[in-house]
């Protein structure tokens, strides 16, 4: 949503009617008196009084096309924020969305319901300017820079030898051993899975004689630490071979 905020940012300050309407609304230096009427016999427009050209119309046409994406956008984002998609979950609303849009079709059939849909749905604008969209990059990007902050003092690493668990600033580590370390991965979310630049899971990390796991959530690019895993545990067992008595 940050990216897309940045994206409809560039483009609503460069194509769209924000500069226009700021250029409009300046005052002019020098201000003619209006005519008693035009050539035809109409009478002439007040001072001050500007019809709307058609590059304006356009750009706020863009404005709107750049709102709905950035809306559509914003709805999927707090959607996998605030609900866990499970695979079967997924499933489920699949089918749900199938019945739906087939109901649609029929009913539209009948009923010719889908021109009254659109109708209603065209009438519902949207418009932001770039500064509202520069302001939700904003917001995500300091939210983003605290999270970075956040984990450099709470993590988990993964040596060839040991997990060290850090549980906080100034707070004690745990360090235990890998020798027959198993993990476990999750994935609770599939839109957080499939999001770009996301990838995230779960990581449960389990050890001979601790009831207690290591749960480690929200793990971003997940199949790239999945992989890291298995050559760090190759190269413990490769060390385990050549040293059977330690």
């Amino acid at each position: 949503m940050a990216l897309c905020a940045l994206v409809c940012a560039i483009l609503s300050q460069f194509y769209g009617a924000s500069r226009q309407i700021e250029a409009a609304a300046r005052p002019l230096a020098v201000e003619v008196a209006p005519a008693a009427a035009t050539d035809d016999g109409t009478p002439a427009p007040e001072a001050g009084e500007k019809a709307e050209p058609e590059k304006l119309v356009k750009a706020r046409q863009f404005d709107r096309v750049l709102a709905s994406i950035f809306l559509v956008v914003f709805a999927i984002s707090m959607f996998s924020i605030c609900v866990d998609f499970e695979i079967r979950w997924a499933l489920i609303a699949l089918a749900l969305l199938v019945i739906v849009i087939l109901g649609l079709v029929i009913a539209n059939i009948y009923w010719h319901t889908f021109p009254g849909m659109l109708r209603m749905l065209t009438g519902v604008t949207a418009l932001a300017s770039p500064q509202f969209y520069l302001a939700i990059f904003g917001i995500w990007a300091v939210l983003m820079v605290v999270s970075l902050v956040i984990v450099r003092f709470h993590y988990v690493k993964i040596e060839s030898n040991e997990l060290v668990v850090v549980g906080g600033f100034l707070e004690t580590q745990k360090r235990m051993s890998t020798f027959r370390m198993n993990y476990t991965k999750e994935v609770q979310d599939v839109l957080e899975y499939y999001l770009p630049l996301v990838r995230s899971g779960r990581l449960i990390f389990t050890f001979p004689g601790e009831a207690q796991a290591i749960v480690v959530d929200n793990v971003l690019n997940i199949d790239r630490v999945i992989e890291q895993l298995d050559k760090v545990s190759s190269t413990l067992r490769v060390e385990d071979a050549h040293h059977p008595h330690d």
